[in-house]
């Protein structure tokens, strides 16, 4: 399952001329609706405030950290011998302010 980029001013045909590629694109798409059901629901069951927010966070930054490894960044940077890229280093940080974020109004904010 992948797509050739032609264009010849888009990026991804710019560093990876006539390679096949993983449609990240779509696959951020899917997961954004995905989201929205998810985020929905919890909304409709939340137990606090803030509880919706801090679980976007960390949605997106797990979904985004896993569309990044099938993505690759050579041109957006990779670090750690090329394990991980920009992207997921601010994921991860993504994950764990949402996880900062959701014990902390858990405690605070609580829908009585």
């Amino acid at each position: 399952f992948a797509i050739i980029f032609t264009d010849p001013r888009s990026t991804a045909h710019h560093y990876y001329p006539g390679i096949p590629l993983h449609p990240t694109q779509i696959y951020f798409m899917i997961n954004a609706v995905l989201m929205f059901f998810i985020l929905q629901w919890i909304h409709n069951h939340r137990k606090f405030y803030g509880q919706v927010v801090s679980s976007f966070l960390m949605l997106y930054g797990v979904s985004r950290f896993l569309i990044e490894i099938l993505r690759g960044d050579a041109d957006r940077g990779v670090y750690f011998q090329d394990s991980i890229s920009t992207g997921q280093i601010v994921m991860a940080g993504f994950f764990v302010a949402g996880l900062a974020l959701y014990k902390w109004c858990q405690k605070r904010f609580p829908i009585t």
